[in-house]
């Protein structure tokens, strides 16, 4: 355990890892350090004070009724549920009408840190695919219901990374990634009267950076193999009708992305495009070639796409804007639904052969609400409330256009309350996302919506890197031209302070996995514009990225460092080679947990040790470690309430807002 550590000579430049000790999690050393963590944790909240009202309106909140996961068979909904202040939630039945709701699943059974998701249904809605997960691990068990016969144990299959399910009439095909499997990719069948012997059908050896996918209808199965090479992304497609013995025909090789295909209604789809996103929805012919496209380009981002028995639906954005459509399978545009200052997402559909199709709706003010549609009319699946009263309309979104160094301009979102009086002084919070084309559209967040509650503005720059102007501004943010991500991120801070909305001293940014990354580098290179930052599940040691879990998968988007050109980009923006031995940073809270198999705690680990072991940092450095916390976020109520509990009086203390009274100094004389 030196400080000093390794120093490694990369493509002409030499690197210093000084706490490259703490990647080892199995250390005692290791063990010791994140043990010490929780002293100065506690210590900090014991002497700003945590108001209960805090705490019990976190609980409310985040404790209030919802359902997700749904899937219509037949007269019969099955969805997971969280009941009002329950620790997990469930997996139930009811009718069509909502009534006879029965609980399938209650993972508070299973024990206090396993939740479970719905996975895979029966097109005749006899079987039910659930997973049960550990903490917020990415691994998960999958498990296998008889609704008919109530058999709650039919098959299980062992813990690993779920890669696709499909049931027969006697049992079901399916891929599961697991340490055993890790030289070659399976598909298997099992028959429920013989768990034992799994039945290999399909088999491909398994090559660094790859990743395997089952596809399915009720009529063919399909595999699909995604390969990493020279930057880019590629697909090879096999195909085979679902049989005993099914005989398999190639039938794409080194697609390259983008390239998703959908197996639906006995036919072979293709969501296809130019550069680095879908935008077109295809029809394929018996040899992987293009028949017709029955979706063309769309003006808007294309976000998903989902197609039951009665067309092919796809979601897109337009800024802060969600689109419906529907298209007939021959090509005609059927429906046309726009939702202003909301985001629409398609449900996935659990099922083969969806009759009707499910979407959620929500908005920064309002929480998620689950719709069916079907023959042109738009539902609530019963069974649902989210909070006690209807959404008021209390706040106001405003968006502007900035000029980033280079020139380019994007929007920045700026969310309050209808009545705030914004000055230099008024606390605000920012947050962006910046890759692998994920825009930043309407959602709700109890964070969010109880710090604007209490006078703070949220603020959203739509970077490069994301997907809200298309498949060029996220290609302008990926690999060697991330830092224009970071430049925009840093413009929307500069211009908030310049048009007077507030001051760095009380300007906060926040974000987790890729965003924690993108707040990360935002406070070592101008740690001016922040008075705090939370970082939560980030990848912060850029020049390492590649060796944690299965982080290797991301180079298309992020780079390698086995390529000098894109070894030097990641070096110069990665935040734990770029802390300073003199700079004082804003007061920071790193949020990680070893069940994080995604985005590896070893980062929030060595950048916490880094910035802590300098003389220079007044400014708190706090790590909120947890054993059981993982990327999915899938952790009991109680332990949902105590960590956002945190987040919320680490920002208030910092930007100065009184918890008590819920308000800062300057929005509450307003």
């Amino acid at each position: 355990m030196i400080e000093d550590g390794i120093e490694e000579m990369l493509h002409g430049v030499a690197v210093k890892d000084p706490y490259q000790w703490l990647e080892d999690r199995n250390s005692t050393e290791t063990q010791a350090w994140i043990d010490q963590q929780q002293l100065p944790l506690a210590d900090y909240f014991r002497q700003i004070g945590v108001p209960e009202t805090i705490t019990l309106r976190v609980s409310q909140e985040l404790g209030n009724v919802m359902i997700d996961q749904v899937v219509r068979c037949g007269d019969q909904y099955i969805y997971r549920k969280r009941f009002r202040a329950g620790e997990h939630r469930c997996l139930c039945i009811s009718d069509a009408s909502g009534d006879n709701e029965k609980i399938l699943v209650d993972p508070q059974t299973l024990g206090p840190y396993q939740s479970v998701s719905l996975y895979r249904v029966s097109s005749d809605g006899r079987f039910v695919a659930y997973e049960v997960i550990q903490g917020g691990s990415d691994k998960r068990t999958v498990r296998v219901i008889n609704l008919l016969d109530g058999d709650q144990n039919l098959a299980t299959i062992d813990l690993g990374y779920p890669r696709g399910l499909a049931f027969t009439a006697e049992g079901f095909f399916f891929s599961q990634e697991t340490t055993a499997s890790s030289d070659v990719y399976r598909i298997c069948h099992r028959r429920f009267d013989a768990p034992g012997e799994d039945r290999t059908v399909f088999e491909i050896p398994r090559s660094e950076c790859s990743r395997i996918l089952l596809l399915s209808d009720d009529h063919r199965l399909g595999v699909m193999v995604i390969r990493f090479h020279d930057g880019e992304s590629y697909i090879d497609l096999w195909v085979a009708t679902i049989d005993a013995q099914p005989k398999w025909s190639l039938l794409a090789h080194a697609r390259k992305v983008p390239f998703s295909p959908i197996l639906a209604n006995g036919q072979i789809y293709a969501v296809v495009g130019d550069g680095v996103a879908c935008t077109r929805v295809v029809s394929l012919s018996e040899n992987g070639s293009e028949l017709n496209t029955i979706v063309p380009s769309l003006d808007s981002s294309l976000n998903r796409v989902t197609i039951t028995t009665q067309g092919i639906f796809v979601g897109s954005s337009y800024g802060l804007d969600s689109i419906f459509e529907g298209w007939s399978f021959d090509g005609h545009r059927t429906t046309v639904l726009r939702f202003p200052n909301a985001t629409l997402l398609l449900l996935s559909s659990f099922c083969a052969a969806p009759s009707t199709l499910l979407f959620s709706l929500e908005s920064f003010e309002s929480a998620s609400l689950v719709y069916e549609y079907s023959n042109g009319q738009s539902v609530l699946v019963p069974n649902q409330r989210v909070t006690d009263e209807e959404p008021s309309a209390l706040w106001t979104v405003k968006q502007d256009s900035v000029a980033s160094r280079d020139g380019t301009s994007f929007a920045v979102s700026v969310i309050s309350k209808r009545d705030a009086n914004l000055s230099q002084r008024t606390p605000a919070i920012m947050t962006s996302y910046g890759g692998f084309g994920r825009s930043m559209t309407p959602m709700y967040s109890v964070f969010v919506k109880l710090l604007v509650e209490m006078g703070a503005v949220f603020v959203i720059p739509h970077i490069r890197g994301g997907g809200e102007e298309g498949a060029a501004w996220h290609e302008a943010g990926r690999g060697t031209k991330r830092q224009n991500t970071f430049d925009d991120f840093l413009c929307a801070a500069e211009w908030l302070r310049n048009e007077r909305i507030c001051d760095p001293n009380r300007l906060a940014i926040f974000g987790g996995s890729n965003s924690g990354l993108l707040v990360a580098a935002a406070m070592t290179q101008r740690p001016d514009l922040f008075c705090a930052v939370l970082c939560i599940a980030p990848l912060l040691d850029m020049v390492r990225y590649e060796r944690f879990d299965r982080a290797a998968n991301w180079r298309s988007e992020y780079g390698t460092i086995d390529i000098a050109e894109e070894f030097h980009a990641l070096h110069a923006y990665s935040p734990y080679h770029r802390v300073s031995a003199t700079q004082n940073y804003p007061a920071c809270l790193f949020v990680t947990g070893d069940r994080d198999d995604r985005c590896n705690p070893a980062h929030v680990r060595k950048m916490a040790a880094l910035m802590q072991g300098r003389k220079c940092q007044s400014n708190p450095v706090l790590v909120d470690y947890s054993l059981e916390r993982g990327h999915a976020g899938s952790l009991p109520l109680s332990v949902k309430v105590d960590a956002l509990t945190r987040r919320i009086a680490f920002l208030c203390h910092e930007l100065g807002i009184d918890m008590l009274r819920g308000g800062s100094d300057e929005t509450l004389r307003a």
